[in-house]
């Protein structure tokens, strides 16, 4: 039972890594080629799939992207919140400039 949530471990973090590495794939309604698969030469238009671009988004990329910048910006407030704490400080207690009381 170890061994097969290790692997299962692996693998998904293997996924996620190549999510955040890759994480757009050919569309599947044009094949890249950026086209309506109707398309002719008189009648031209873009894939309503991928709106002319040729990629999609890999399934669960968006998620993981979006849990990645969640939480790096947990942090950014983190820091900015300690940065303003610290400034408070200051402003309350300030210490003597040039050893002058």
């Amino acid at each position: 039972m170890v061994p097969l949530t290790v692997i299962a471990l692996v693998a998904l973090t293997a996924w996620a890594v190549s999510l955040w590495r890759h994480p757009f794939t050919t569309c599947r309604t044009c094949k890249g080629a950026k086209v309506n698969p109707g398309s002719t030469d008189k009648r031209f238009g873009f894939c309503p799939g991928c709106g002319g671009i040729g990629r999609r988004h890999r399934t669960g990329a968006r998620t993981l992207h979006r849990l990645i910048q969640s939480a790096m910006s947990r942090g950014q407030k983190d820091r900015s919140r300690r940065r303003q704490r610290r400034v408070e400080e200051r402003t309350r207690n300030p210490r003597e400039i040039g050893g002058r009381s």
